[in-house]
């Protein structure tokens, strides 16, 4: 006799849900990048933790894109769904001082140490 139930799908495990960095580590983490003058790091961290952002949405982001009165961008997202998101003061000054560093006339929001938008890869490792 065959078993019924080997024709129901299994429920779908959830995944394991990601962590999130606590206030206090955000802070550590800026009060470093800033003591070793890494703006553009500076800015990145601050720009996704404010907006949370994935890193796809960020490596979309052109310079063009944002509101910084309103502190308003959008972003195409997962499933082609555009959405408008914000971001906080402290990542609006960040960005400023990171784009006042820069001498070029790319669109592209953060860039490379080789003047080139920065590659999804490059963020695992701030490239």
């Amino acid at each position: 006799m065959k078993n019924p139930c080997d024709k129901v799908e299994k429920p779908k495990k959830r995944k394991k849900q990601r962590g999130y960095l606590s206030e206090e580590e955000y802070d550590q983490i800026l009060e470093y990048l800033d003591s070793i003058g890494e703006i553009r790091n500076a800015a990145l961290i601050s720009f996704m933790y404010s907006s949370g952002c994935r890193l796809t949405e960020v490596y979309q982001q052109n310079r063009s894109d944002l509101n910084f009165e309103a502190r308003r961008f959008k972003v195409l997202g997962k499933g082609a769904k555009e959405r408008t998101c914000i971001f906080n003061s402290d990542a609006v000054e960040r960005i400023k001082a990171y784009l006042d560093t820069r001498t070029d006339d790319k669109d592209a929001l953060f860039l490379s140490r080789q003047g080139n938008r920065l590659s999804k890869k490059s963020y695992s490792g701030y490239g």
